[in-house]
């Protein structure tokens, strides 16, 4: 009887391992798009997410802060004290939040007075004629 080669074999399994670990990925891959589709279905769930949303931007937000939703209001109370590294979303409810009311502008700087102010032609009307003769 001739001798079976096993070199078929090893190669089959090899195409299997690797048939499988791109399964697994996919599979994988699958589970975190439904994660993401809530996050870019909801603005409230994409605050609690750990990446940045592309969906609720800065844009967004500030739209909703400037009709002030509910969502706003939700989203405003969620991310008033939390960590912009943990909770990177939150930056642009607080850049929105900053941008719908942005603080009062500076007061102008007051500008000096000369040392002495020029006479106006009233106080020149009153001041004593010169006398005759009289140098200053």
């Amino acid at each position: 009887m001739p001798k079976q080669s096993n070199e078929g074999v090893g190669a089959g399994r090899a195409v299997l391992a690797v048939a499988l670990a791109i399964a697994g990925l996919a599979a994988g891959g699958c589970g975190r798009e439904r994660l993401l589709g809530a996050q870019a279905r909801d603005p409230l769930a994409s605050l609690r997410s750990a990446s940045e949303s592309r969906s609720f931007d800065l844009a967004f937000w500030a739209q909703q802060e400037r009709a002030r939703t509910p969502v706003w209001q939700q989203a405003a109370a969620f991310c008033r004290g939390r960590a912009e590294r943990l909770y990177p979303n939150c930056g642009a409810v607080r850049m929105a939040g900053w941008w719908g009311n942005p603080p009062p502008p500076p007061a102008p700087p007051e500008i000096p007075q000369p040392p002495f102010a020029p006479l106006s032609a009233s106080a020149a009307q009153r001041a004593p004629a010169a006398a005759p003769g009289d140098r200053r």
